[in-house]
């Protein structure tokens, strides 16, 4: 029933609760993801996505860095 919890890879958990009739519950859950997406957008919130960089070897620009951070130098 509101921002639950910031977690460490920049995830905000958001609780709500509704009832609802038997059955019902995962078109009432799509639409409130839909109606609070739609909102966030109003307002500019940007939602965090999870991303990697894969390097697998050549002679790529970003090999000598990711290289030096898989060390920890």
């Amino acid at each position: 029933m509101g921002l639950d919890k910031f977690q460490p890879d920049s995830t905000q958990l958001i609780t709500a609760r509704f009832k609802t009739r038997p059955t019902k519950q995962w078109g009432v859950s799509r639409e409130f993801n839909r109606r609070m997406k739609k909102r966030f957008d109003e307002l500019g919130v940007e939602v965090p996505t999870g991303s990697m960089q894969l390097i697998v070897g050549g002679n790529h620009p970003d090999r000598a860095l990711a290289e030096a951070l898989s060390q920890g130098s």
